[in-house]
């Protein structure tokens, strides 16, 4: 694939390429459940601008340039905003923002989850969760963007990159132990899977706030509620999300039910409030 399809041109006699992008929560052993999210931007209407936005972001609360928005980070603290210098009140409304991008440029969020269960391994709960969430987007495409295909770009977890590359063979050749998944073949997501850090991909900066604020509300954290309802508001499509507590695996989306095309364009500066 050329570096013009990746980044916003066509592929394939003029079909256009959609991007995936795909970040996890809650991957570490002793975590409740293990929750994959992934952001479906079209490559010329939204990649930009939300890009754009990100670097308004950074200049807006006096960020460094290379600053990477961590959805943990801005909840909690940490090494670059340490809670002496950058309390509460300071960090949450930069975490609304990221969380609101979804909502602000209308780009549809998948997930995939894998609760602890007393007998899966922490890896093994990442992969389903991975393999879950890729399904669901796949579907998503081949229900919404007839005719359109995808590839997916990943954080780089070097730790599990070996067996999260091989999860597009697996969903399209399922093994015969594998209960089938979804409603279409998973023929929509094209190419390998293309794994890089937030700095590389920025975007993906959009996909691990959205896991982190689902493996909250899927833990039943007191803001779990209120993180989640900064990225839809309420005229999206929320599929599955308020379902899944008593699963321990599954997926879902959350979207709004208009195609982009009756949505008038609008940049960065006309998004921010």
């Amino acid at each position: 694939m050329s570096a013009r399809a990746l980044f916003g041109g066509l592929l394939r006699e003029g079909i256009l390429v959609r991007l995936i992008y795909l970040d996890e929560a809650g991957t570490s052993r002793n975590e409740p459940v293990a929750v994959v999210a992934a952001a479906i931007f079209h490559p010329d209407k939204q990649w930009r601008n939300v890009d754009q936005y990100l670097s308004f972001l950074r200049k807006r609360y006096g960020l460094k340039e290379d600053f990477i928005f961590h959805a943990t980070e801005l909840f909690s603290g940490g090494k670059v905003l340490d809670r002496k210098n950058w309390p509460a009140e300071r960090r949450i409304p930069i975490l609304k923002r990221v969380l609101s991008i979804p909502r602000k440029f209308d780009i549809p969020i998948m997930f995939g989850f894998y609760r602890q269960d007393g007998v899966t391994d922490a890896d093994t709960r990442h992969h389903s969760a991975f393999a879950l969430c890729l399904k669901r987007a796949n579907d998503f495409i081949k229900d919404k963007y007839d005719g359109e295909v995808a590839t997916v770009v990943a954080e780089n977890v070097s730790e599990m990159r070996r067996w999260l590359a091989k999860t597009p063979d697996v969903l399209k050749n399922p093994p015969s132990t594998v209960p089938e998944l979804g409603r279409h073949p998973f023929d929509a997501v094209v190419d390998q899977i293309h794994f890089a850090d937030k700095q590389g991909a920025p975007l993906l900066q959009v996909a691990d706030a959205v896991a982190f604020a689902i493996r909250l509300f899927m833990t039943n954290h007191r803001f779990g509620r209120r993180t989640v309802n900064f990225i839809a508001d309420n005229a999206a499509i929320w599929d599955g999300l308020d379902a899944q507590n008593n699963v321990i695996a599954g997926m879902g989306a959350i979207y709004r039910p208009k195609s982009e095309s009756e949505y008038a364009p609008v940049s960065w500066e006309e998004q921010f409030f």
